[in-house]
């Protein structure tokens, strides 16, 4: 593992994000699970054994400013307004904790309702120059960590679909290995009803088992 590691957690917003639920959630729900994920996401991040430097990217204030009373430990930085996307925000961010002499980064989405601590060791005390936990389907990425000083050249995101392929395809062209790493944590993201559903069903079979107990 590198000496220093910096968790990236972009959020684009707490309040427009996961349309997708709409046909099952109304805007105040949606906005109260997004929340609850990012903070789940971020609390994970803040255990690690390395104790990796968490960092939060956002376009929007109001995030960074929620996100800042979580931790007073976390980095908060706000998207540059000149290059939106998911993409651009992770090579601001990358570029930010490099410059500080990061030289691992571990790319975290914020809606993953189930990533614990040791999800993110797992992937963190990887040796690989760059490891890609995709999402249950094997098609987006769910997790990505990339060692800066593997590279002759930065490795471009490819976040967005069939991003999983994509990734690999980067690391091939950069002359490195890329590991898979699988975990229920950084497998299941919660996009659709369906998601939704699985969730819950999950949810309520832990509450049942520890009630047994």
């Amino acid at each position: 593992m590198s000496a220093r590691a910096a968790i990236v957690i972009p959020i684009r917003s707490l309040t427009d994000g996961k349309t997708r639920l709409s046909p099952v959630l109304d805007p105040a729900a949606r906005s109260a699970l997004t929340r609850e994920m990012l903070e789940r996401v971020v609390r994970a991040a803040l255990g690690t054994v390395s104790r990796a430097e968490v960092v939060v990217i956002s376009p929007d204030a109001n995030v960074l400013a929620e996100v800042g009373c979580i931790d007073p430990s976390i980095r908060v930085m706000l998207q540059d307004p000149n290059r939106p996307g998911l993409n651009p925000a992770l090579e601001q961010a990358a570029a930010a904790v490099r410059a500080a002499g990061v030289s691992t980064v571990l790319i975290l989405p914020a809606d993953l309702p189930l990533i614990s601590t040791a999800d993110i060791d797992n992937l963190l005390r990887r040796d690989a120059p760059v490891v890609i936990a995709p999402d249950r389907h094997r098609s987006g990425t769910n997790a990505l960590m990339v060692r800066l000083d593997a590279f002759g050249e930065p490795f471009v995101f490819r976040f967005g679909e069939g991003s999983y392929g994509k990734h690999l395809d980067e690391a091939s062209q950069l002359g490195v290995d890329a590991m898979t790493a699988v975990s229920l944590g950084t497998s299941f993201d919660l996009d659709t009803p369906d998601d939704l559903r699985q969730f819950e069903e999950m949810r309520l079979g832990s509450e049942t088992g520890q009630a047994a107990r």
